[in-house]
């Protein structure tokens, strides 16, 4: 048997250098000037975004390609509750599937399934086509209004983008 993998390579010194999460700051209690924090954190998702290789083609029509070919049966059920939608049409569905093949099929470690759903599924709460079909729900930020974020590199330590 021959096996064959579609990986996309991490650069273990790129992975190193990005901040990999938001910290919640409460704007009461901080000394530090959060107009600065915007600015870093605008300019850091500026450029991660611009330093973000695109999936070739042949990546992004994997999914429907091995969804179709290995004879996944697509439950209508399942993906409303990964999606957290009231309905979903085949076609939801479909690409739903193919999407998480894609996503699992390319990743170069262990994929994260709850982390490629929840992108999904932000994705599509976001776009107000879809507005009819998701269920309902809010985000409460931790400090309320007085709320701020910024980026933060490497979970293991406490270091974090300087303004």
């Amino acid at each position: 048997m021959v096996v064959v993998r579609m990986m996309r390579s991490i650069d273990p010194e790129d992975y190193n250098r990005r901040c990999n999460w938001l910290e919640a700051i409460n704007l009461e209690r901080t000394k530090e000037d959060y107009s600065e924090f915007v600015r870093v954190n605008r300019e850091y998702m500026r450029d991660r975004l611009y330093e973000l290789r695109p999936p070739g083609l042949d990546f992004i029509h994997a999914g429907r390609a091995i969804v179709e070919s290995a004879g996944f049966e697509i439950e209508s059920a399942l993906v409303q509750h990964c999606l957290h939608l009231t309905e979903a049409d085949s076609d939801i569905e479909k690409a739903f599937y193919c999407a998480i093949t894609a996503a699992v099929n390319s990743c170069p470690g262990p994929a994260d399934w709850d982390m490629i759903a929840l992108a999904l599924a932000t994705f599509v709460h976001t776009l107000p086509h879809f507005k009819s079909i998701v269920q309902p729900g809010e985000f409460h930020q931790p400090f309320g209004d007085k709320t701020g974020w910024r980026m933060a590199k490497n979970p293991c330590s406490s270091t974090r983008l300087q303004p």
